[in-house]
């Protein structure tokens, strides 16, 4: 949010002690928005490409009813 870094495309969170990595970019691009939200604020322009390809509108399957 402070600007340190401009147009990122993923966030990766690594546990080197458990042997882990993660794609966490979803769950930030979320919390990017929600603290906008809050704060009343647009989502500043170095990470709104971020912030729209990792929280789209959620779609929900369409299940054929006969």
């Amino acid at each position: 949010m402070t600007g340190q870094f401009n147009d990122p495309v993923r966030l990766v969170a690594f546990n080197t002690l458990e042997h882990w990595s993660d794609d966490v970019s979803a769950e930030i691009a979320a919390e990017i928005q929600i603290r906008c939200d809050i704060d009343g604020v647009t989502v500043p322009e170095y990470i709104q490409d971020f912030v729209a390809s990792h929280t789209g509108p959620t779609r929900q399957m369409a299940l054929r009813l006969i």
